[in-house]
């Protein structure tokens, strides 16, 4: 049983990773937490949440169809649970996706999520559930931010389990 926070340093302004930000937060509301804390830093969105966190489990705690629990905001739920299930297909034992209300939902969200899904379809057409090999594939053409169109390139398989052996070990 781990608990994965995801989240890459996206912003210039700060020097943290979102999941650095995300787990000090946590260990500050549950300083007796007992349930081992994970980052998983290499993931700049949804996609990367799934793709990076299932490798993490995979090859670096050695998870064996793991139960997965989702936690993201309420309107975001369902491309989520479509994410991790095509992702995860085959592997995970069982995944739940609850959603967290905002307080103050921006009305052109509901626009950009679904402009989102449609792009999620497109990346991935044509690839199997579950398929790593494929998924990463189609990450590394068709995904713009993991493609070096918005931001670099991601490497091979086998070097992004690297990457996560080597931050898994620092944090």
């Amino acid at each position: 049983r781990a608990i994965i926070l995801c989240g890459w340093a996206s912003r210039a302004d700060s020097d943290i990773t979102i999941a650095d930000a995300m787990k000090k937060y946590l260990k500050h509301i549950q300083p007796n937490l007992h349930t081992p804390v994970l980052t998983q830093s290499l993931s700049r969105d949804t996609v990367g949440d799934a793709f990076f966190s299932r490798l993490l489990l995979a090859y670096i705690r050695k998870a064996k169809q793991p139960d997965i629990v989702v936690v993201t905001s309420d309107y975001h739920v369902e491309r989520t649970r479509d994410i991790f299930d095509f992702v995860f297909h085959g592997y995970a034992k069982s995944i739940r996706v609850q959603g967290c209300k905002l307080d103050n939902e921006d009305p052109s969200t509901l626009a950009s999520e679904l402009n989102s899904t449609a792009a999620f379809r497109k990346t991935f057409l044509g690839v199997d559930k579950g398929d790593m090999d494929g998924i990463h594939t189609a990450i590394t053409v068709g995904h713009p931010f993991y493609n070096g169109s918005v931001h670099p390139i991601i490497g091979s398989t086998e070097s992004i389990i690297d990457q996560l052996q080597l931050l898994s070990s620092i944090t």
